[in-house]
């Protein structure tokens, strides 16, 4: 009797299922002596059913991350990590719980093995849960004011007004305090089961001996029956008033919202095209103009968030710049400036030097996720989750490439048509204010929704979906030697080459840094990285970007502690052009006064954001 039933199997890479139909995917990346462990668990906060806005997921998953299982206590678990010289963690998210133990390719079946206990095994002492308990207290109280969870939370609650989505992953304080050691168990039983789980492990590994220790170890877990969820259909009615929220921050921050698609429907992809032409990116439209040009914003972006449980948004983010009147005149010239640039494109369309340069970041994007284990195995399992498609990121860069002008004016005609999308502002509090916590919306202000959507959790039809997929080789690739070499001005250069991605990148290092940064001028490093690339002999700032950005390269500088560095990658057919633009940016600027204004605009505000958070200011 075959432990495992292959579903798919290449050269690099096994997807299997067991009986209890645990889908397991084992991927050899021998780059590195290094391998990374996952199990990814369809239990984020979306699917709490009677525990909903509890938080429980999240509060179950820091009981079962190295926590005593019947077989071996915490201390013990402890121990064999620090043998092994791993690193352990977890995360929860809206809809997926997962664990991850990173270590040597030598101790990857060791990993297996803890993970496997930690899941299948937890006992969940009382004394870990109430000390647990109070670690997630503590979490409570130190983001209840960090501004980019206020503004999360508000988004939701806007948004998803009769759905779970509306609730912050963490709970409300008041709810997640109900929770017993009972119905943790509880919750456990029901949702931690084989059935409904995704098994990774990528590296450099042998993925047949690999996917046969996971079958020895979950072959006798048996399969369960999972919760039916049912999420109404959501249809948001924006509000035409602003929704608005107080933190302890320097100068306003805005969002505008407008209501999406699901994850892989009509017109997701040409949203995510539009996001990365009006705000990713130097050379985008709103940071070209409303940023860098016109000067009413210091920070501007603008994405395209979908899910597979439902519509997400199409967001914008700013940061206004002081006007003389006050902030909310502020965000009113800003709101402006950003509608006013969305009606240009609905009204004179697009060029194809942006859409191509929208492409090539994607496609450059795409490749760079995929070159360490951890963030490979963490995209197998996410797209398997998500789409049935281990390759989902492979696959949706080369289906971007398809998309043309019509496409994506057909995307904002359908859902940027409009002069009212949703307005989230996050203000400074004043003097004599305290932030409030966010309350759960109440249950009296929920309209029934008889539309809804029916999500099926077991593997059952993700593994139909694989059998019937088509799979391609991708090949894992190696890593060559170091080589040293010394030029005749003493530069020591280190090439090491790889085809584990059509990638390639360069790093520049120099003794420096902040300790090297003159008395009364600490940050003129920090400073003259930022200019680098904002003006150069051969190159104005726009230029500059235009011309990365157009190869969907990317290339930053920075100060360190003791050393000033630059960093870049291109796809390895532009590495030669990354390597001038390079050399360009580091031997040839020229520092214009004009761009020096503008960035100093942009770092003042970002001194102002390092004391909005309270890690900001340690």
């Amino acid at each position: 009797m075959n432990k495992y039933r292959i579903i798919h199997q290449t050269e690099s890479r096994l997807i299997s299922e067991l009986d209890n139909r645990l889908i397991i995917i084992a991927e050899r990346m021998p780059a590195a002596p290094v391998a990374s462990a996952q199990i990814w668990v369809k239990t984020g906060s979306v699917f709490e059913q009677e525990f909903s806005g509890s938080g429980i997921s999240h509060f179950l998953e820091h009981l079962l991350c190295g926590g005593t299982t019947s077989t071996r206590s915490e201390a013990e678990s402890n121990k064999i990590l620090g043998k092994i010289g791993a690193q352990k963690n977890a995360a929860t998210g809206l809809d997926t719980v997962r664990y991850y133990i990173n270590t040597v390719s030598s101790n990857i079946n060791t990993a297996v093995e803890l993970l496997s206990d930690w899941i299948i095994n937890a006992s969940i002492p009382e004394d870990e849960f109430l000390r647990e308990k109070e670690v997630i207290i503590s979490e409570f109280s130190m983001g209840e004011g960090e501004p980019g969870r206020i503004l999360w939370k508000l988004t939701h609650q806007a948004l998803y007004s009769s759905h779970p989505a509306r609730h912050p992953t963490i709970g409300y304080i008041d709810e997640f305090l109900k929770i017993t050691r009972d119905d943790i168990l509880s919750f456990y039983k029901r949702m931690y089961l084989p059935n409904n789980m995704v098994f990774v492990v990528s590296g450099d590994i042998d993925p047949e001996k690999i996917t046969s220790l996971i079958a020895d170890l979950w072959n006798q877990i048996p399969a369960g029956e999972l919760p039916e969820i049912v999420f109404p259909k959501n249809s948001p009615e924006v509000s035409s008033l602003p929704i608005e929220g107080k933190a302890d921050i320097g100068r306003p921050q805005i969002r505008l919202a407008w209501p999406g698609t699901s994850l892989g429907a009509k017109h997701d992809y040409a949203l995510d095209l539009l996001g990365v032409i009006l705000g990713q990116g130097d050379y985008s439209r709103l940071n070209r103009k409303l940023r860098d040009s016109e000067r009413i914003v210091s920070s501007i972006r603008a994405y395209n968030l979908s899910f597979p449980w439902g519509e997400g948004f199409f967001g914008i983010d700013a940061e206004p710049a002081p006007h003389p009147e006050g902030w909310e005149s502020s965000i009113k010239v800003a709101k402006s400036a950003i509608l006013r640039e969305i009606k240009l494109i609905l009204k004179e369309g697009l060029n194809d030097e942006e859409l191509e340069r929208a492409k090539r970041m994607v496609l450059s994007t795409a490749f760079s996720s995929n070159q360490k284990v951890q963030e490979s195995a963490s995209n197998l399992a996410s797209n398997t989750i998500d789409s049935s498609d281990p390759d989902y990121v492979f696959n949706y860069a080369s289906q971007i490439q398809a998309l043309e002008e019509k496409d994506l004016l057909n995307a904002a005609k359908k859902f940027l048509d409009s002069d009212n999308p949703l307005e989230i502002r996050l203000v400074p509090l004043a003097d004599d204010e305290e932030i409030e916590p966010l309350e759960r919306v109440s249950t009296e202000d929920i309209k029934d929704n008889s539309d809804h959507r029916k999500i099926i959790l077991d593997n059952i039809a993700t593994i139909k979906t694989l059998k019937n997929a088509e799979v391609k080789e991708r090949g894992r690739g190696k890593i060559g030697d170091f080589e040293y070499h010394s030029l005749s001005n003493k530069i020591k250069v280190i090439l090491q080459q790889s085809d584990v991605v059509p990638a390639a990148s360069i790093q520049i290092y120099v003794k420096g840094g902040i300790f090297a940064d003159p008395q009364g001028q600490e940050g003129i490093g920090s400073a003259l990285a930022s200019m680098l690339k904002r003006g150069t002999q051969n190159y104005t700032a726009e230029e500059f970007a235009k011309t990365l950005e157009g190869m969907g390269a990317a290339l930053s500088a920075a100060n360190g502690y003791n050393t000033f560095y630059i960093t870049g990658q291109a796809l390895s057919e532009d590495f030669p052009k990354l390597i001038e633009m390079t050399a360009e940016a580091y031997l040839r600027p020229t520092f214009p006064e004009e761009e020096w204004e503008t960035m100093k605009a942009r770092i003042e505000a970002a001194l102002a954001r390092e004391t909005d958070s309270w890690y900001g200011e340690l």
